[in-house]
């Protein structure tokens, strides 16, 4: 195998990062409600620990997908997509959209050029059954 071959190989185009298990829902389908219960949701990716993992790899990814838990949640959101937009690497969150964002987090994600979409959970068209499904009365709203 040639050598940019194997580059290629080891270094990912997508490259998805569960930066948080914490989360705002109990949702019955969520793999991390049944992998972590309840008592580890304050697993989480530092900053550090993504800028590491980034390092490692021979060329950066095109997109990282941003999800969790909630990704929302994380408490150093802002400096996880500061990073990425000066790497120049297209990023996306993947959200349940039921955390209230502050002033500090919604500037960021409005003026932010690499922010590529996000992604947010709908359960069911039908509030009752996706309310059942997250556990959060209201979580439709």
């Amino acid at each position: 195998m040639s050598a940019a071959l194997r580059d290629f190989l080891a270094s990912p185009r997508c490259l998805y990062l569960e930066i948080s298990a914490a989360c705002n829902l109990d949702c019955a389908i969520c793999a991390n409600a049944h992998r972590y219960g309840s008592q580890d949701t304050g697993r989480r990716l530092s900053r550090q620990d993504i800028q590491r993992l980034l390092a490692q790899l021979p060329e950066p990814p095109l997109k990282v997908i941003l999800t969790g838990g909630e990704p929302l949640l994380h408490p150093d959101l802002v400096g996880i997509l500061d990073d990425l937009c000066r790497a120049g690497i297209y990023h996306a969150i993947y959200t349940n959209a039921v955390v209230p964002i502050g002033n500090e987090l919604w500037q960021a994600l409005s003026q932010d050029p690499f922010l590529a979409h996000y992604t947010v959970s709908l359960h069911s068209v039908a509030p009752e059954e996706h309310e059942f499904l997250t556990g959060r009365p209201g979580s439709f709203q």
